[in-house]
């Protein structure tokens, strides 16, 4: 809990990171106990929280700089835990596109990327993620690096880059001059804020936007992956590189254009997350989400060893992770044992794959004693 407020009583620091996040609905309010009021932080979370309780008003200021400083303490202490490096590299350059200079960090980096309407800062953004998935394919279709080393390097430079630029501070997307209604609606908004330009209701005002580009990208690299050309590529490549070579694929540019696919998504999941969010810290944007994401394909029926796996098997095997991870906290459990499901589940996994079932259950079974 929060010490030292000017309120009467302890603040939630669950409230209190939501609201620094201009989340909405139930995240994205802070209840304050002397008034009793829910009091969002800026007018799009005012809207729809009234829809819920007419009554909400906005977020008082008087609260403002004494949440801030200690919820910096807060967010300096807990791991935010997202996706990939490259999403909080992207989200970082993303929002200094958005932002004057001047609200910026004190370094060389980071003054030195202008401000640019965000529509521009968005395709540079993921241009920037598909050079980065260009640049780290190469090195490991074309010279045949470790791809273990070569994403490890990555996750040490890029966020060594980000943390250097933003000199270990948090970007703020509130700091932008810009009009950015229209990009929350895209960020954090449903799909009616989008068609009506945050004037929608009905059923189209309970479909996140979040959920529309999940389905999008479902669909499309389902179809890339089970009913073209090029995923059947992707799959020998993964069974058996050797192999498919010798069958006559270049193996080289099919790797190299997994990397590619992996750099331009990851860029793009950057920056509605960085819109929910509010916020970015290099430090810790992004920590442990590869980490997840291995999870979920293993608990969706892919093989570590490469050439298994399906796009509706991973949305289930996300499913069921996110279910898991959920389960703790409605148990009361603590919140850390959820990193101790992802690594059994990983460990499972791997157990699985390598040996099957059936080598696992003679682990524990007792053989018979043979006769003299």
């Amino acid at each position: 809990l929060i010490k030292n407020t000017n309120a009467k009583e302890k603040y939630d620091l669950n409230y209190v990171r939501a609201v620094w996040h201009n989340a909405y609905y139930s995240l994205g309010y802070l209840q304050l106990p002397d008034t009793e009021k829910i009091m969002p932080t800026d007018e799009f979370s005012v809207r729809k929280a009234q829809e819920i309780n007419p009554n909400v008003k906005l977020f008082s200021k008087e609260y403002e700089n004494v949440l801030k400083n200690e919820y910096i303490k807060f967010v300096q202490n807990y791991p935010l835990s997202f996706i990939k490096i490259i999403l909080a590299k992207s989200a970082v350059v993303f929002l200094y596109f958005v932002t004057p200079p001047e609200t910026r960090p004190d370094s060389f980096l980071a003054k030195a990327i202008p401000e640019i309407p965000w529509i521009a800062a968005i395709l540079l953004t993921l241009l920037i993620g598909t050079a980065i998935g260009v640049f780290q394919g190469l090195l490991v279709g074309k010279l045949k690096l470790q791809a273990f080393i070569v994403t490890l390097c990555g996750l040490l430079s890029y966020r060594g880059l980000a943390r250097f630029s933003a000199d270990d501070t948090s970007i703020n997307i509130s700091d932008s001059s810009q009009n950015l209604e229209f990009l929350r609606f895209l960020g954090e908004g449903s799909l009616s804020d989008v068609l009506s330009n945050g004037n929608g209701s009905g059923f189209l005002h309970s479909i996140p936007m979040s959920f529309i580009y999940l389905i999008f990208f479902a669909i499309f690299f389902g179809v890339l992956l089970h009913k073209s050309v090029f995923g059947r590529y992707i799959f020998a490549a993964g069974r058996n590189e050797l192999a498919t070579k010798y069958s006559g694929i270049n193996t080289n540019i099919v790797i190299a254009c997994a990397y590619v696919i992996a750099g331009f998504c990851t860029a793009f999941a950057a920056i509605p997350f960085c819109i929910y969010t509010g916020s970015v810290q290099p430090a810790t944007h992004g920590a442990f989400f590869e980490l997840y994401a291995i999870a979920a394909a293993v608990l969706g029926g892919c093989s570590l060893r490469g050439g298994e796996g399906s796009i509706i098997g991973i949305l289930i095997g996300t499913a069921i992770l996110i279910v898991l991870r959920n389960m703790v906290n409605l148990f009361g459990y603590p919140t850390p044992l959820s990193d101790a499901i992802t690594g059994g589940v990983i460990f499972v996994g791997v157990m699985l794959d390598q040996h099957g079932a059936s080598s696992i259950k003679k682990l524990f079974s007792k053989k018979p004693v043979s006769g003299n």
